[in-house]
């Protein structure tokens, strides 16, 4: 009888991003952080809600390697999360980070 592999391999594959933090810069602003830079030019204003009440963001600028600032236009100061909701390769998609 044959004997089965106890060990598998992992890695090589493409990294994951994923929001790891966001906080309200301002009554109408959101800065996340992610966990890598990868692909963050490719997101767009369609790809961004405030949670729970569906705001869509107006604009969003690269502030450093793994940060994003989102801005909504509108007051979000009493939104609890951002909804990030993409097809772009390599992000955890739908996802929601709490604002603190």
């Amino acid at each position: 009888m044959g004997r089965w592999s106890q060990r598998t391999r992992c890695g090589g594959g493409q990294s994951i991003n994923f929001m790891t933090s966001a906080t309200i810069d301002d009554s109408d602003t959101i800065v996340v952080d992610f966990l890598t830079s990868a692909g963050l030019t490719n997101l767009t204003v369609a790809h961004f809600q405030s949670k729970p009440n569906n705001d869509g963001a107006t604009s969003i600028a690269v502030l450093g390697p793994k940060q994003l600032e989102v801005n909504f236009g509108v007051d979000i100061s009493a939104e609890t999360g951002i909804e990030l909701t993409t097809a772009v390769p390599g992000f955890v998609s739908p996802q929601v980070q709490a604002i603190t």
